[in-house]
């Protein structure tokens, strides 16, 4: 008898055993295909970068404009813009190349571009946070890097425009003239020149005049000095801007790192394979599977 429960007890642990461990291949067979099936994934793949390919093309049209804006292409010139728009056109090539990955199931694809987006990612949300931590200090760092910047050729040639125009302004001023631009012979002083228009822009739109240091005002018809230069009061506007471009940055970095993610699911799919066959011979759709 005691042999016989000896035998029983063995007999009855490994099937108990047996059980618990068929019990578990099920469920993690049933799990991917309840919850993260290679179609879903590939649908999801497929869907999310048709949304980042439009980013893509966003981010180009935003560059083009950010290197032909008046104030910052003569504050920090094209370079910024141009930036952003290569950075839009790479972003555009790389979501197409994960669309025709996610298209065709290749795993040479999908591996190729998971490393591509982990680093692109990384990059971007690198560039956010530092934007993120700079834009709120905009207005701080101009006043500190004026004497810096008047170094520079751009700005000597722009503060040498502003004050041949206050010394125009000056001599041409009376009761009736409140502006420089009122000055009949203006037109033919500095009607083409882009530093003077760059001038009078800062001034009608950010009330403000002088660069570094506050100047009369010549463009707008009120009296006395500004509070302000308007290298100042243009980091003031450019701050909200700059906090928006940074969220942007982030959002889409993390977009792009979750498009990792997808992408090394699908590429480590157990039924890889197998959905790829039935893809290529027509046996299974998009939502299947």
């Amino acid at each position: 008898n005691a042999e016989y429960m000896g035998v029983y007890r063995q007999l009855t642990q490994s099937t108990r055993s047996t059980t618990m461990l068929d019990r578990k291949s099920r469920l993690m067979k049933d799990v991917p295909s309840l919850y993260c099936s290679p179609a879903r994934l590939r649908a999801i793949l497929m869907i999310v970068n048709a949304v980042v390919l439009i980013l893509g093309i966003m981010l180009i049209g935003f560059g083009a404009y950010a290197a032909n804006a008046t104030e910052i292409k003569k504050t920090m010139g094209a370079y910024p813009g141009v930036l952003v728009a290569l950075a839009g056109s790479f972003i555009f090539v790389v979501a197409f190349v994960g669309c025709w990955a996610a298209k065709t199931v290749s795993p040479v694809l999908l591996g190729c571009y998971a490393v591509v987006m982990l680093i692109l990612s990384s990059i971007i949300i690198a560039m956010g946070s530092t934007l993120a931590a700079y834009s709120n200090t905009l207005s701080k760092d101009a006043r500190e890097s004026c004497s810096t910047l008047a170094g520079s050729t751009s700005i000597a040639d722009f503060e040498t425009t502003m004050t041949n125009v206050q010394e125009f302004y000056a001599l041409c001023k009376t009761p009736s003239v409140v502006k420089v631009t009122d000055c009949s012979e203006y037109p033919a002083k500095f009607g083409g020149n882009d530093d003077a228009s760059f001038l009078q822009y800062l001034e009608t739109s950010y009330n403000c005049s002088g660069f570094c240091s506050p100047g009369p005002f010549m463009y707008t018809g009120q009296t006395g000095n500004a509070t302000q230069g308007c290298i100042v009061s243009l980091a003031a506007a450019l701050e909200p801007k700059a906090s928006l471009a940074s969220g942007a940055f982030i959002a889409i970095g993390v977009i792009l790192l979750l498009l990792t993610v997808f992408s090394c699911c699908l590429l480590c799919h157990p039924d890889r394979k197998e959905y790829k066959a039935d893809l290529g011979a027509g046996t299974v759709e998009m939502g299947g599977y």
